[in-house]
């Protein structure tokens, strides 16, 4: 919501589309304006007044978002940022210290975050696309206005399973070679060292 001032940054909050408000909020003063234009004073237009602007521009509509999915998506992609960062910084000391080796700890937590960039990577995505609706192309083609009258939806749903299948079948035989090489085989925990030093 605009406030006519400086605009607060809403770190979590429950999202009530209903009445298009929120709930249980926590919020850092100032900080949606620095974000949005690099100072503490300017203020930030609401999506209620941005509708109205919209409803003007182009007609009657719903020009809001679905609110909650892109909040709660962006939130995923920055705090999943952050934890990256963090564990690089954790990385780079170990490495630093001369124990990055070593660190049984920070190998599991390593192994256990390899899927984490890909869930960062689709909520990314997911802001993106649902994050500009109603609109395909903003202010000149709705996505309603997007459906092509050619394609059927047999068509699409051959493709969505088309590509589900292929990519399904690359995701299995990551894991798999994920699995095989990143585990010591026995010979090579009995020539090189304890198997205790690997990350398994």
């Amino acid at each position: 919501m605009g406030n006519g001032g400086a605009a607060s940054f809403s770190l979590f909050a429950l999202i009530d589309r209903e009445n298009q408000t929120s709930r249980r909020e926590i919020r850092v003063p100032y900080l949606l304006s620095v974000l949005a234009y690099n100072d503490t004073t300017s203020a930030v237009e609401g999506m209620r007044e941005l509708r109205k602007k919209s409803e003007e521009a182009y007609g009657e509509g719903d020009y809001i978002p679905p609110v909650a999915v892109v909040y709660w998506s962006f939130r995923v992609m920055v705090g999943l940022g952050f934890v990256f960062i963090f564990f690089s910084f954790w990385g780079l000391w170990l490495w630093w210290r001369g124990r990055l080796p070593q660190c049984l700890p920070f190998h599991r937590v390593a192994l256990s975050m390899i899927l984490l960039p890909v869930f960062a990577n689709t909520a990314g995505w997911i802001v993106t696309e649902m994050g500009r609706q109603p609109w395909v192309v903003y202010g000149l083609l709705k996505t309603t206005d997007g459906i092509s009258p050619i394609v059927g939806s047999t068509t699409i749903w051959i493709s969505m399973i088309g590509f589900t299948v292929i990519y399904g079948v690359l995701a299995a035989a990551g894991a798999y070679l994920i699995h095989r090489l990143g585990h010591p085989d026995a010979h090579l925990a009995g020539e090189g060292g304890q198997s205790g030093d690997h990350a398994y």
